[in-house]
């Protein structure tokens, strides 16, 4: 498939190659948080971030909290 068809079809499905990547890297991210003591350049890395400052911007970007706070919180609910 081309990229041009690509693009075509995700908009046409209300959403983007973008949108798409952020979600899953949301998803990994959230799941390393919650399994455990990984260091954060690990997790940013795992989740295709060059640094930790860049995944610690985007996680707060996308959650409205640090990947610290979400540790914590997540391991409150346990």
């Amino acid at each position: 498939m081309s990229p041009r068809t690509l693009r075509r079809r995700l908009q046409a499905a209300g959403t983007s190659f973008r949108q798409l990547l952020q979600e899953y890297q949301l998803q990994i991210a959230m799941r390393e948080l919650e399994n455990g003591q990984r260091p954060l350049p690990l997790v940013a890395q795992r989740c295709g971030f060059a640094d930790a400052a860049g995944f610690r911007e985007a996680f707060k970007r996308w959650t409205g909290m640090t990947p610290r706070e979400y540790r914590v919180q997540f391991r409150r609910k346990l």
